[in-house]
């Protein structure tokens, strides 16, 4: 898409407070998404298996679809149960089990953490606007009074 305004929402999937902000990331998604680009970057202080299943998941052009049934998961997972999600999702999972013990992944993952912790953020959910820090990531009005600011310029 061709925005000039970017969202990237920093969470974790086994975070309970990244999950309680996901209604409020989906009705943002579904009011802006024709005019706002938006991203998901995972941050946690260790590199979890919801976190690597993403990723995974994202090789297939799954992302989204896997990112919406973690959240709703809810709760750690064995790898059992993360090869039926992927299973459920019609991933190839020969790819997919190769992608997730892949140390290339796990090192992108390392690589991410260290990358927001370079822009000072230290707590999920957190929420950036081309390049802004939104200072409460749990206020509908003020994710949209930036968005609709960058939107203007």
């Amino acid at each position: 898409m061709e925005s000039n305004v970017t969202l990237i929402e920093i969470s974790d999937f086994e975070c309970g407070h990244c999950r309680e902000n996901q209604e409020l990331m989906k009705f943002l998604f579904n009011k802006y998404k024709n005019d706002v680009k938006f991203g998901y970057i995972n941050y946690s202080s260790y590199a979890s298996i919801s976190a690597l299943t993403s990723l995974a998941a994202a090789k297939q052009n799954k992302f989204w679809e896997m990112h919406d049934v973690l959240f709703n998961a809810g709760n750690l997972m064995s790898i059992n149960e993360v090869y039926k999600l992927a299973d459920s999702l019609n991933l190839d999972l020969r790819k997919f089990k190769s992608d997730i013990g892949s140390p290339r992944l796990l090192n992108d993952l390392e690589l991410s953490f260290e990358s927001i912790r370079k822009l000072g953020v230290d707590a999920t959910p957190s929420i950036i606007i081309n390049g802004q820090l939104v200072y409460d990531s749990y206020s509908k009005e003020e994710i949209e009074r930036v968005i609709i600011e960058e939107l203007n310029k």
